[in-house]
């Protein structure tokens, strides 16, 4: 996994508005390989299962946020918005 936020803050002399800019992105991937074995007492024999898929997960997603400052210390405006991609694929089971 990374990720990481950064900001940065500006004053307009012109109109006495204060601006807190925050934005970032993270991103992460997870993989799954189960295999599991058990016996069977008809054939006298252990059997290997895949009891769940092997699949793969990943998320990624960037995000930004500002917030004005139109009275400091007394009223504050925060607007922001997020957007995010998610993709999961996984194989086909066999023997459940």
């Amino acid at each position: 996994m990374a990720g990481f936020p950064a900001g940065f803050n500006q004053r307009s002399n012109t109109i006495r508005l204060f601006l807190r800019l925050i934005f970032g992105v993270e991103v992460w991937e997870r993989n799954l390989e189960s295999r599991r074995e058990r016996f069977d007492g008809h054939l006298g024999r252990i059997i290997g299962e895949r009891p769940v898929p092997a699949s793969s997960y990943l998320s990624a997603g960037a995000f930004l946020q500002d917030t004005w400052d139109l009275v400091p210390e007394r009223l504050s405006l925060t607007f922001g918005g997020r957007y995010d991609l998610i993709r999961v694929e996984n194989n086909e089971v066999w023997n459940p």
